[in-house]
């Protein structure tokens, strides 16, 4: 393939995408950063207080069936909580991670497992004729964005589109006359 590395580098992306997913730890971790405070404190000069809108699973109610969570605003008495948060990420993937039980938490982890097992089958497929076809296979992953029901949607837009382009590979190359 003349050292071509497209897809070796979509995979190594992709993959790391996937395995990268911003969980409660991560917010927390995000929110507590030192990073974060210099740049409120570079943008605002005074006393200020901070406020953020989320919708945390447990306490949000969707706007309507199907339909997103209504974000709730917390005021600067949840930095701590989020800070506690951010320094239980040893938590993550085992036994008592409480988050990962959660519908998403498991839609993520599948997704890793499914899109290893989805490379590896493709991979002895791999030829310079089908090159450009299994690195826009190997970027799906792009897709997969949001939380709750904004990630689940795209997920199953996800999904549609990797059938289509597995559908696509699938088809037998026509012969020039």
């Amino acid at each position: 393939m003349g050292g071509d590395l497209k897809v070796t580098r979509e995979v190594a992306f992709y993959l790391s995408k996937l395995m990268s997913y911003k969980d409660e730890y991560e917010v927390g971790r995000l929110y507590s950063s030192k990073q974060y405070w210099d740049r409120l404190n570079q943008a605002f000069e005074g006393d200020f207080k901070v406020k953020i809108q989320m919708a945390p699973p447990v306490f949000a109610k969707p706007r309507k069936p199907g339909g997103e969570p209504e974000k709730i605003e917390f005021g600067p008495w949840i930095f701590p909580v989020l800070r506690m948060l951010g320094k239980m990420k040893g938590l993550r993937g085992g036994m008592f991670d409480i988050f990962g039980y959660s519908a998403e938490r498991k839609m993520e982890r599948r997704l890793i497992g499914e899109y290893r097992d989805l490379i590896e089958g493709l991979l002895p497929r791999l030829t310079p004729g089908t090159q450009a076809e299994i690195a826009e296979i190997a970027a799906l992953p792009d897709m997969v964005r949001g939380y709750g029901p904004i990630k689940e949607r795209n997920v199953e837009s996800y999904e549609e589109e990797k059938a289509k382009l597995l559908a696509r590979l699938d088809e037998p190359v026509q012969q020039a006359a």
